[in-house]
C-alpha cells in the first residue's frame, strides 16, 4: 500500500483591542491511501481549526487561551505477543478501515514578570482524543498482516498543570514542575474503565542551577525527578504464574501482590527516578580565542533505570521485584571530561 498526506495551513492575526490579540487559523489535511496492485485510491479529509487568544493587561503579565483540533494519520500502536499491554509498539498508517485519531486540545496559561529576578508561568491543559488504537495480544504474523482487524478502538484523555519559575542574577537557573495524567479507555479492556497510558508520568520535576564564581570558573547542577511509568502484569492462570516465578533473586525494589491480582491483571508503576548531574567549567581567554575545560558527572545518586520485573514467591506470598539496566562501562554513574576551544 502507498500513502500520501497533503496539508494546507492558513493563519491570520488581528488585534481586537490594544490588549487582546487573536490568532486564528486552520489546517486542512487531504490523505491519500491506495494499493499498488489496485488502480483505486481512497481520499480522506480532515479540517482542524485553531484559535489562540492573548490578553496583556501590561508589559509584565500575559494571559493566553488556546484551542486546537489535531488529526493524526500515523498510529503508534501498543503491540504485544504476551499479556502485557505495554510490551512494544508498531507504526500503522491510516486507511478507510483504520480511521485517523482526532484530538481536541484546550490550554489556559499565565505568565508574570513583575519580580525581575523571578519570572514565572503556569499553564493548565486538557486534551480529549477519539479513535485511539490498541492491540492487546497478537502474534508475529499479525504484526505484518492483519493488525488492522485485530486492533481495538477507544478513547483517550490527557490533562495536567505545568509550572515554571526562573532565577536571574549571579545564581541563575530555572525550575519546572508538571502534574499530569494520561488515560486510555477501551470497552474490551479493564471492563471499559480508564487505565493509565504507557507513557503516563504523574509528577515530573526539573531544576537547573548555574553559579558563576569568577569569569574563569563556574558550576552547574541539574536535578530531575520522574514518576515511574505504569506496567501491567497478567498471567493466564495459576500454572502459568508458577512457571514464571523466579528463585534466587536479590530483590531491590519489591511490591507484595496476591496470585489473584496477578491472574486478573494488576497495574503497578516502576519506582520514581531521581537524577543529579554536576558540572565544573573552567574558561580562559587566549590570544587566539577561548579554551574551556568541563569536568562533570552524570547520575550522581546512582539511581537505577528500571525497565523490567521478576515475580518472586516466598512463604506462599508473591512479590514483584523491579529490575534495571546497567551501563556497560560504569555501574551507575558516568564521569566525563570535555575540552573545547573557540577561535576568534
Amino acid at each position: 500500500r502507498v500513502f500520501a498526506e497533503n496539508s494546507l495551513y492558513f493563519e491570520a492575526k488581528r488585534n481586537i483591542t490594544k490588549n487582546i490579540l487573536v490568532n486564528a487559523g486552520f489546517n486542512n489535511i487531504v490523505y491519500i491511501a491506495g494499493d499498488t496492485s489496485n488502480t483505486g485510491f481512497d481520499l480522506l479529509n480532515s479540517f482542524d481549526p485553531r484559535l489562540f487568544i492573548t490578553y496583556t493587561p501590561d508589559l509584565k503579565q500575559k494571559l493566553t487561551l488556546s484551542y486546537s483540533r489535531i488529526s493524526q494519520y500515523m498510529h503508534l500502536i501498543p503491540f504485544s505477543i504476551t499479556q502485557d499491554i505495554y510490551g512494544s509498539e508498531v507504526w500503522q498508517a491510516t486507511n478507510p478501515d483504520f480511521p485517523a485519531i482526532n484530538g481536541n486540545h484546550f490550554a489556559l496559561g499565565y505568565s508574570n514578570r513583575m519580580l525581575k529576578q523571578y519570572p514565572f508561568s503556569v499553564e493548565a491543559y486538557y486534551k480529549k482524543q477519539s479513535k485511539e488504537k490498541n492491540v492487546l495480544s497478537s502474534n508475529i504474523e499479525q504484526l505484518f498482516f492483519g493488525i488492522e482487524s485485530n486492533a481495538l478502538t477507544g478513547r483517550g484523555n490527557s490533562y495536567g498543570l505545568e509550572f515554571m519559575i526562573e532565577k536571574r542574577g549571579r545564581l541563575s537557573g530555572w525550575s519546572s514542575y508538571s502534574w499530569s495524567a494520561s488515560t486510555k479507555r477501551f470497552n474490551e479492556l479493564f471492563d471499559g474503565e480508564n487505565y493509565p497510558a504507557a507513557y503516563d508520568r504523574r509528577h515530573v520535576l526539573n531544576t537547573m542551577l548555574h553559579y558563576k564564581f569568577t569569569k574563569k570558573f563556574s558550576m552547574s547542577a541539574t536535578y530531575q525527578m520522574m514518576t515511574g511509568r505504569p506496567v501491567r502484569i497478567k498471567y493466564q492462570n495459576q500454572t502459568h504464574l508458577d512457571t514464571n516465578v523466579v528463585n534466587n533473586v536479590n530483590p531491590f525494589k519489591v511490591v507484595e501482590v496476591t496470585s489473584q491480582q496477578l491472574i486478573e491483571g494488576i497495574i503497578l508503576r516502576y519506582p520514581t527516578r531521581n537524577i543529579i548531574n554536576l558540572e565544573l567549567v573552567f574558561n580562559k581567554e587566549k590570544k587566539w580565542g577561548e579554551r574551556t575545560w568541563v569536568i562533570g558527572v552524570q547520575n550522581l545518586l546512582t539511581t537505577k533505570n528500571f525497565s523490567g520485573y521478576d515475580i518472586i514467591k516466598s512463604t506462599n506470598k508473591y512479590w514483584v521485584s523491579f529490575s534495571w539496566t546497567t551501563p556497560q562501562i560504569f555501574t551507575d554513574f558516568t564521569p566525563y571530561i570535555t575540552y573545547r576551544f573557540k577561535i576568534k
